[in-house]
């Protein structure tokens, strides 16, 4: 999936966009088997394709760290959220 897809996918916040948020952590290694996101990795890993700003890092890692654990796909609600405020979609 492409970022582009990404980010149509969670326009509407439906459950299936919601697994696909949960599914892109596993994929991108950046949720552990407890459901723990890895903040730093995601960062890194966003970084390093030319996603994020580093005038938004304290923002999004911030909202990143209090959205809590991803455990199934609604779950990942408050993740797509620091998403969207980053991206401003």
């Amino acid at each position: 999936m492409t970022f582009e897809q990404l980010v149509e996918k969670l326009k509407g916040m439906s459950h299936d966009a919601l697994c696909v948020v949960k599914c892109s952590f596993v994929k991108a290694g950046t949720l552990d088997k407890d459901g723990n996101v890895d903040v730093n990795l995601v960062w890194t890993t966003m970084e390093k394709h030319g996603l994020l700003r580093p005038e938004i890092k304290t923002k999004f890692t911030e909202c990143l760290e209090s959205a809590g654990k991803i455990l199934n796909c609604d779950d990942a609600e408050q993740h797509a959220y620091c998403f969207r405020d980053v991206f401003n979609f």
